[in-house]
């Protein structure tokens, strides 16, 4: 049976997924470790830290194995993984030589990754 991108693309997107629900269900295994005897209020909004707020500072806050910054990698996982179908899709039509399918494909895939890191 032939590996077909459609086949490849949805083994991806099945496992990102899979991580993201993952690293999700970690970081809320582990705030409730925690900060889950913690009284919380349901009437005044908190926001989040500001070191949250960037893909790069998450990404370092996790591995520290902050809950929040988990929680929040496992988001980024979440939020990453049409772009990870876009690359194999690049890469895929530029295997096969077909390069307005690459060309176009990479050029969303440069609109992509400047709205993840584009700040006002």
């Amino acid at each position: 049976m032939p590996n077909t991108l459609e086949e490849r693309i949805g083994r991806l997107l099945r496992a990102m997924v899979a991580a993201a629900v993952a690293v999700v269900a970690l970081g809320a295994v582990l705030y409730l470790v925690r900060h889950g005897a913690e009284p919380f209020s349901f009437s005044t909004f908190t926001p989040g830290p500001l070191d949250l707020r960037s893909p790069t500072r998450i990404v370092t806050a996790a591995f520290t194995l902050d809950p929040g910054a988990v929680i929040q990698f496992g988001i980024l996982i979440l939020l990453v993984t049409p772009m990870a179908r876009v690359i194999l899709s690049a890469v895929s039509y530029a295997r096969t030589r077909d390069l307005a399918y690459a060309g176009l494909t990479t050029t969303v895939l440069a609109v992509l990754l400047f709205s993840l890191f584009w700040r006002n």
